[in-house]
């Protein structure tokens, strides 16, 4: 099994976000693991036959780094070093297996990709701010807003983006709280020939922006996708319990072992940041799944940190931070090797 700072690796490679010493583990991790190899062929795929479709004038978009030109999150500071490394990296990769077996998911037209949402918050009703939603279809979380450009911030596409404001919401008691949420149920019910099989990956991608912070003000983004055999409650141990259960009964009935019912990844926002930065996180959905939960959130990681001794009984305000460009897609019969 990859465990998860190998796949950190490739997600890295993919991304453009490797330092020098994670490229000399890539080099060592795919020369001795085939289920790595494997792995990275799955997901670059994925990533190509999205490519594929923007090029054909389609909606979907291609993982991008931050900002424009060579990565900035986790790179090596220096255009020229990066791009002496990529060829290499790249004729690695097709000397463990052939660009016939890498595009051999796309080119055969195996695939199917399902958009099932695109987020710019340029119309419909605001999101509301009552916690976790109850229903599919809408957006629900803590105080926010939904606005134009301000703070030398400017939406990542069209004019409007969504703001966290506060990491509480209305009707919730006063209590110490130092992440800002936005939830949207997404209903997978229809779906059901696709995802018996277990091989539909869901991938969901988003822009985060947070306004440069001074002193020791530390904050940091997550973007998670959870899937669920039902609606989920609200409850967070009992919707933890249930993500298990999914996985506990999908290995039971002989599907491939363990196939994981939740995945997620934080950034930690740099101090001077003045720019977008994509996120993306990628799931495959087990046999029976009916919804999936995604989560966005900004994290007063200092906060977080110190506790309720420092900040006092009171939700955590933020300062400049927004999410634009939500994108949610479905990628049908990906290989499980």
């Amino acid at each position: 099994m990859i465990t998860t700072a190998e796949l950190s690796l490739l997600h890295g490679y993919l991304s453009g976000n490797l330092s020098e010493a994670d490229f000399t583990g890539l080099q060592k991790l795919l020369r001795e693991n085939g289920e790595a190899r494997a792995m990275l062929r799955t997901l670059s795929t994925v990533d190509t036959r999205l490519s594929e479709l923007g090029a054909e004038g389609a909606i979907f978009r291609p993982m991008e780094p931050a900002g424009k030109g060579a990565p900035t999150r986790g790179a090596w500071g220096k255009t020229s070093l990066w791009r002496t490394w990529l060829p290499a990296a790249a004729g690695l990769v097709v000397g463990l297996f052939s660009a016939s077996m890498l595009f051999a998911f796309v080119s055969t037209g195996t695939g199917k990709i399902v958009s099932l949402l695109q987020e710019g918050f340029e119309e419909g009703n605001p999101p509301m701010v009552s916690g976790m939603p109850k229903t599919p279809g809408v957006w629900s979380g803590d105080f926010s807003r939904v606005g134009g450009a301000q703070q030398g911030a400017s939406p990542k596409t069209g004019k409007k983006m969504f703001q966290f404001l506060r990491a509480d919401y209305e009707g919730k008691p006063p209590q110490f709280s130092y992440s800002g949420d936005l939830y949207r149920i997404i209903d997978l019910r229809g779906y059901e020939a696709e995802l018996r099989d277990g091989k539909t990956m869901v991938t969901v991608e988003a822009s985060f922006l947070g306004v440069p912070v001074q002193g020791p003000a530390e904050y940091s983004f997550n973007l998670g996708v959870n899937a669920l055999d039902s609606l989920p409650t609200g409850d967070f141990l009992s919707d933890k319990r249930r993500i298990s259960d999914i996985v506990s009964k999908n290995s039971e009935d002989g599907s491939d072992a363990f196939i994981p019912a939740s995945a997620q990844r934080t950034y930690k926002q740099a101090p001077n940041s003045a720019g977008w930065e994509k996120a993306r996180v990628e799931l495959r959905i087990p046999p029976g799944s009916k919804f999936l939960l995604l989560s966005l959130r900004v994290h007063d990681t200092r906060a977080g940190r110190e506790g309720r001794k420092v900040y006092g009984d009171s939700a955590r305000e933020f300062p400049g931070h927004f999410v634009d460009d939500i994108q949610v897609c479905l990628i049908c019969n990906v290989p499980l090797r």
